[in-house]
This record gives C-alpha cells, structure tokens and sequence, in this order.
C-alpha cells in the first residue's frame, strides 16, 4: 500500500491552512476550553493513484523542520477501534484528540511545524509506511486575521517584541529584558524620552523620570486632591496624607493619620492655610 504523492499533496494543501488556522488559536486553550487539536483532511491512493477505502491505521507527528531534526510532539496512534475510515482515499481526522490535554502548547512557539504521516493497513496497523517527505503546516489567508487578536484598537500593539527584547505594550512602552516596565506617549521610535511612568526591576516606581532612587520618586508636583470627609485614623490609614479643602472664604487643612505614644491613633494637623 503506498500513497501518490500529487494527491497527498495536493490534498493536502487544501486543509492545511484550515490546520493552521487551530494551530494559530491553540495556545488560546491555556485559558479556556478551546481544544488544541489540529483538524486535518488528507487523500490516499494505491501507487496507481487510485483513492484507497477501508479502516486504515495512522500515526501523526510534528517536527520543528522538514529533516525532522527534532520532535515536537506525536499524537496517539490512530490503530485499533481508533483506526480512521477512509472513503474514496478521503479521511479526516484531528490531531492531538487521543492524547490528553491535546497538543503541547511549546508546539505553537515554534517558527516552523513540520508534519509526518505514518499509515498502516487495518485496524493492526499492518506494515506502516512513513509518507516522506513531511509536510509543513501554512496559516490560511484568514488565519492572518488572528493577529489582530493580539491588538486594542488601530495599531496598539500589547505584545510586539522589540529586536533588543522589549515587549512593546503601547507606542512607546516597554518591559525590558532585564525587568522594568516602562509606560510613555512618545511614539516607539522615540522610546529614549522619558516614560510618564516607570517600574524598575527592584519594585522602585518613578513618576516621571526612570531612575527613582526610593520606592515612588516623582519628578514634579505631587497633588492631594480630597473632597470626601477624612476615613477614621486608625492602624489600617496610618501614614495616610489627607488634604481637607475648604469652601468659599475657609482655608484648606493639611493631616497625616499618625501613631501617639499610647498606642491610639489620630489624625495631625501639619499646617493652617491663610
């Protein structure tokens, strides 16, 4: 038993990109219950290349390159009550549905996938033949619409990764390689400017400057801004800065919740305005 390779191919082609189109959402199943299986149509043919019909055992693999260097994952073999029906050489079968938990996610990090084809006559898989070469899996024309999934709106990309290693969150913010996340408005290509916000690697947060020295530095004014009655000073507000603003012809108050010596708590007034 022996497939033609113009029909595998050509087959082939036509349900690869709907193949590819799963391959792009599978890591998507990390989050919920999309499965990671890969739907895939084939043809087989006798070496006449007339199309094959009967139960016939199946074995699929995925390589990271056509001289299938190195495996990247194999389902379950299609033998016994799992054999696959094949009808007028059609057959269709999803790849990674008889293996728990499906296809691994590290398949779909890769640059290239390459697909192998073992067949076998019958239920018993008798002498199984490898269909070289391997295929590799193409993302079909809707497939590419997929991308848009990783944007908010018209170009704001949330997971671009930059050539020195940043992760571009918006135009102009970056989590670096070493750690810190840094959020501007300047456009990427000026991601030199000072970001409006910025975490560094050992949890210092800057405001409006990337070299906080303390734990929240801010370059420029600092405003409190409370219109609502003071919370009561107790262990949870202690430290707690609360501007009270007066109305009309009444000068604003400045408190801190503070500790006093007899372990009670209450709120200070630092200055009076005129």
């Amino acid at each position: 038993m022996k497939n033609t390779d113009t029909f595998r191919r050509r087959a082939a082609a036509a349900c690869a990109g709907l193949a590819a189109a799963l391959f792009l959402c599978a890591p998507c199943a990390q989050a919920g219950p999309f499965p990671a299986f890969l739907n895939y149509q084939g043809k087989l043919s006798n070496p006449s290349g007339n199309p094959l019909t009967g139960v016939y055992s199946f074995r699929f693999r995925l390589y990271d390159s056509p001289t299938k260097t190195t495996l990247l994952a194999t389902d379950a073999n299609y033998t016994g009550a799992n054999a696959v029906n094949v009808v007028n050489g059609l057959y269709s079968v999803q790849i990674g549905s008889l293996t728990a938990g499906g296809l691994p996610e590290a398949v779909f990090h890769q640059n290239e996938v390459w697909l192998e084809i073992t067949v076998g006559a019958g239920a018993a898989n008798d002498g199984p033949e490898i269909l070289d070469p391997p295929e590799r899996l193409a993302a079909s024309a809707f497939a590419f619409r997929a991308i848009n999934a990783e944007k908010l709106g018209i170009g704001v990309n949330i997971a671009t990764f930059t050539s020195s290693g940043n992760l571009q969150l918006v135009s102009g913010s970056t989590i670096t390689s070493n750690g810190t996340l840094s959020f501007s408005t300047a456009p990427s290509a000026a991601l030199t400017t000072t970001p409006n916000l910025f975490i560094g690697s050992n949890g210092n947060v800057g405001v409006g400057t990337a070299t906080p020295g303390t734990s929240l530095e801010v370059a420029g004014g600092l405003r409190i801004n409370t219109t609502t009655a003071k919370p009561t000073c107790d262990s949870t507000q202690r430290g707690t800065a609360w501007l009270q603003q007066g109305g009309g012809g009444v000068a604003d108050l400045m408190f801190f919740c503070m500790k006093k010596s007899d372990e009670s708590y209450q709120w200070v007034q630092l200055g009076v305005g005129n």
